[in-house]
């Protein structure tokens, strides 16, 4: 059994993850002669408990440091991934503290505060940049355990258990779409479909391009 397929069993035994559904939303045919055409499908983390894929990941990273004995952790996050560590934390009873930028959309910050105590929440740096350094600082003084948004193993393998439940519920799928933020999500998926014909394309908004520019090969230097 891979990692990744450890962290679905996990999760799904824990029963803090909503299986999310897939459903079909049109079918498109394309006008080219003798082309059949394809059929569209969404996968809708955003039917998840806290409305976003984020909880896979949190569920999977907290369990496997309880199982250390972990009980105190710390994290940085815009939003999605606060109120997914937030809602796991709580279910399981660890506590947590909460570092996010001043930028944070006011909403999510309000129900994260909520949630978790505006006591457990420090508010830091204008971007997610300065908040992850700043958290991270914040770990290694305090001895917690740092949950990184994306950049870490169990987060990866939790959120790309979307991609198991996909093959599951789409065994015919052969393009994926994924949103490519800061790479967790693209990253779990691509590893979850690896080995089948299955074509994975990174997504992102046109003003919020960072995934693709950091991974853009350069062009070579003039002769």
């Amino acid at each position: 059994m891979t990692n990744m397929q450890t962290a679905y069993s996990r999760i799904q035994s824990s029963m803090l993850v909503l299986r999310t559904p897939c459903v079909e939303v049109t079918k498109i045919f394309h006008q080219s002669e003798g082309s059949s055409g394809c059929r569209l499908y969404l996968k809708l983390e955003s039917e998840q408990i806290t409305g976003s894929f984020k909880l896979r990941g949190a569920a999977n990273k907290i369990l496997v440091e309880q199982i250390k004995g972990t009980k105190s952790f710390l994290t940085a996050s815009t939003g999605n991934h606060a109120l997914a560590v937030s809602h796991i934390a709580g279910a399981l009873g660890v506590s947590c503290q909460y570092v996010v930028p001043t930028s944070v959309d006011a909403m999510k910050l309000d129900v994260l505060k909520r949630h978790v105590g505006a006591e457990n929440v420090v508010l830091h740096g204008n971007d997610c940049v300065d908040a992850e350094m700043y958290a991270k600082r914040l770990a290694e003084t305090s001895g917690a355990c740092y949950i990184s948004p994306y950049n870490d193993d169990d987060i990866i393998n939790g959120q790309g258990t979307s991609g198991l439940e996909l093959l599951e519920q789409c065994p015919d799928v052969n393009v994926v779409y994924v949103t490519a933020g800061g790479g967790g999500l693209i990253g779990g998926v691509g590893k979850a479909l690896h080995g089948r014909s299955i074509e994975v394309v990174g997504c992102s908004p046109s003003n919020s391009h960072v995934l693709e520019a950091s991974v853009k090969v350069p062009p070579p230097p003039p002769l």
